[in-house]
């Protein structure tokens, strides 16, 4: 699924959207006998090589992922049910095959069914990573609470997925492996800038960069510091967030957050124009920042690094809804003139623009993109000619003083 989106103002923001699609991890463990109860898990694409605190095909494996387990003899999976079979039962991987201690066996009643519920990264503790689990007494389909980090580059990509009334096949060919295929569960933005047009090359014309020096993301109602999953209890489904709670959260991805930086230092026109990295020394020294220079998308983040935020509104469905999400930008505009004393002008800009309705879904990776528009300052001059007298013959007084006497 990929749409796009246009806002058009001085700073705008594109959107590409992008759904999962899913990729093997590993093939199910080595029987530990017929009936012990064995996991294989798979994993959506999207959420492979990808960081606020990455949950990867590696950092799964490395790891862990939790299990809950509701035993409930001949009946389906009820509300009134409890983690009475495992409870943040931790899976990890020998390097081989998936493995757990101690180690459980299906019920020997034909019938008797188990309900399956996985979830990563895994917590050893009650809000480690963030992310709080219901206890071993609650009843009813097992919750989460995530809670947001202040710190951006230490977001979470919770990932989670559900078998639900499974029961043991006593033939000798059964595969009884439990495999979850885990779901991307909240919302994955990256930021991208670029400009309008090529402001800088080899050219003596084109001498101006624009230096990207801050991001904030800002909530109005929209983001949300904490909100509580609610597992699903249909294999084919997602789980659902609850109302968020209404905290503030105001991301500013500086330059010590996940924000890319680099060290804007001396270069040649070449060496700026081909790569971006570099510009007049003179300029504010030792500044870091992200060089834009034409109309080339640069990913503003850390490579392999994403914001994961929980998704907007209850249902799931809409997004942002209101326009008050917004985004804002803060840059220098730069232009080197060696007819300067310090051998540039700069000046400094701030832009806020609306996130776009319906963007922010559960499980959905957004792709903002900063369009920066650059008004030329354009010179006219009207020429005129020298205005002529009304008159050609202009009379001179005539004092009888001024006149020469003869003699």
């Amino acid at each position: 699924m990929k749409q796009n989106y246009f806002m058009g103002l001085i700073a705008c923001a594109a959107l590409t959207m992008t759904g999962c699609s899913n990729d093997e991890i590993n093939a199910p463990q080595q029987s530990q006998g017929n009936n012990a109860i064995e996991f294989s898990t798979y994993l959506g694409r999207n959420a492979q090589g990808s960081r606020g605190t990455e949950t990867s095909t590696t950092s799964i494996k490395t790891s862990g992922f939790g299990v809950l387990a509701y035993y409930t003899e001949q009946a389906n999976f009820a509300n009134t049910n409890k983690p009475n079979f495992m409870w943040n039962q931790k899976v990890t991987h020998n390097g081989t095959n998936w493995e757990y201690t101690p180690v459980k066996y299906w019920p020997t009643k034909v019938g008797d069914k188990v309900s399956f519920f996985a979830y990563a990264p895994y917590v050893e503790n009650d809000n480690n990573n963030g992310i709080v689990l219901s206890g071993n007494s609650e009843t009813g389909a097992p919750t989460a609470t995530i809670t947001l980090p202040d710190d951006p580059s230490q977001t979470i990509d919770f990932v989670a997925a559900v078998q639900m009334n499974k029961t043991h096949d006593n033939s000798a060919s059964a595969n009884n492996n439990v495999s979850f295929t885990l779901k991307h569960e909240m919302t994955r933005v990256k930021v991208q800038a670029k400009l309008d047009k090529l402001v800088y090359d080899a050219s003596p014309k084109h001498k101006t960069f624009v230096v990207i020096k801050n991001v904030t993301f800002n909530n109005k109602g929209q983001f949300y510091k904490s909100g509580i999953y609610t597992f699903s209890t249909d294999d084919s489904k997602r789980g659902k967030w609850a109302a968020p709670t209404t905290n503030d959260l105001t991301y500013t991805l500086n330059l010590n957050g996940v924000l890319k930086t680099e060290t804007i230092t001396a270069a040649t026109a070449t060496d700026a124009a081909a790569t971006g990295a570099s510009a007049n020394g003179n300029y504010k020294t030792g500044v870091k920042g992200l060089k834009l220079i034409d109309t080339t998308a640069k990913d503003l983040f850390k490579a392999n690094e994403y914001l994961y935020l929980i998704p907007v509104s209850a249902d799931n469905e809409n997004g942002l809804t209101d326009g008050k999400a917004t985004a804002t930008i803060e840059y220098d505009i730069v232009t080197e003139d060696s007819n300067l004393v310090k051998g540039y002008s700069c000046t400094s800009a701030t832009k806020t623009v609306l996130l776009p309705t319906g963007t922010l879904k559960q499980g959905i990776s957004y792709n903002y993109i900063f369009t920066i528009k650059l008004d030329e300052i354009v010179l006219n001059a009207t020429v005129n000619e020298w205005d002529k007298p009304s008159d050609s013959n202009i009379d001179v007084p005539y004092s009888p003083d001024d006149a020469t006497k003869q003699n």
